[in-house]
């Protein structure tokens, strides 16, 4: 799938690994992207929900998102995402304005705080579908493993965080 594919998916997106991260997201977990409402453009309307846990106890959190894709001029694959909150609202905490997608597949997409200089990593994050979670991949995982900081994180289990 393209970039536009994964935004505009009616299906709910989940995010299975981080890599970098890990100092900033300790307290949240079962990370989940939903289709809110029908595009503008290159305007996607998601809601990120989360668990979030404040003196020892879970708690969901949901933020409402306008996710904005763009490309550099003449390189179409070079994608950027822009992140806004929804009039009234703010991004999550540690969600940063610009992100940008180093890889986009039927089974996975995997957004970057940058794209990596040679020999170089970021922080990144690795979204799939529900019915894929559980599913070994060998392409996105490589693609995760070459650009993606270390340590690299499995943030959710299927069965403990969605039924």
């Amino acid at each position: 799938m393209s970039p536009e594919q994964w935004l505009k998916s009616t299906d709910d997106v989940y995010l299975k690994f981080m890599s970098g991260y890990h100092e900033k997201w300790s307290p949240f977990r079962c990370f989940k992207s939903k289709h809110s409402r029908v595009q503008t453009g290159n305007t996607y309307y998601r809601n990120v929900e989360f668990l979030q846990t404040k003196t020892g106890k879970w708690s969901t959190r949901k933020y409402p998102l306008q996710v904005h894709l763009s490309y550099a001029p003449g390189k179409k694959d070079q994608a950027y995402l822009i992140i806004k909150a929804e009039p009234k609202g703010k991004r999550p905490p540690n969600v940063r304005h610009q992100y940008v997608i180093l890889y986009a597949s039927d089974y996975c997409i995997i957004i970057g705080d940058e794209y990596p200089a040679e020999d170089k990593r970021t922080r990144c994050t690795y979204w799939t579908t529900y019915n894929r979670f559980d599913k070994f991949d060998g392409l996105c995982e490589y693609i995760f493993e070459l650009y993606c900081a270390q340590p690299n994180i499995t943030v959710s289990v299927a069965s403990e965080c969605w039924k």
